[in-house]
């Protein structure tokens, strides 16, 4: 084995991915929220010791399970990501016009979708206790297409 591949099984071992990571993460986006909209005012002291709390809380209350979520979730997130960016890299290369593309209003809405795909698709049903069947996620799967083809066809003026 390689360092780099011990060094990765001693920080799951110690509990890094499945706890300090997602804790992290949770204080991190907790701690820049309340900082930034100041609900609970100017003391970053009172603001560092909520975000702690909330963060020790979201990991007590998802466990390893949540590392595990996140772990998928962001893999998978990449994955679609390096795949965007090689299909924007052709078009750029042939000459494609990328403003176009970029200017249009449904483009956010199909990366909110891809969102929520990917946020279903690693397993996050599971960990909030909501029961999709195979064939109700295929339904609403396919109402998603056809909705988005719906609107990129009818929906221009």
């Amino acid at each position: 084995m390689n360092p780099f591949e011990i060094f990765i099984q001693n920080m799951h071992r110690l509990g890094f991915f499945g706890f300090v990571l997602p804790w992290l993460l949770t204080f991190a986006v907790v701690y820049g929220l309340l900082a930034k909209t100041k609900v609970l005012g100017e003391d970053l002291k009172v603001v560092g010791v909520t975000a702690m709390v909330i963060a020790f809380f979201v990991t007590g209350f998802g466990g390893v399970a949540f590392g595990l979520l996140l772990s998928s979730m962001f893999g998978m997130a990449i994955i679609i990501l390096a795949t965007i960016i090689i299909i924007v890299l052709f078009a750029a290369m042939t000459g494609f016009d990328m403003s176009a593309f970029t200017d249009h209003k449904g483009i956010l809405a199909v990366l909110i979708g891809i969102g929520i795909l990917i946020f279903f698709t690693v397993g996050a049903a599971s960990v909030l206790k909501i029961n999709i069947s195979g064939e109700v996620a295929s339904i609403i799967f396919v109402l998603i297409l056809m909705a988005v083809a719906v609107y990129f066809i009818a929906g221009k003026k």
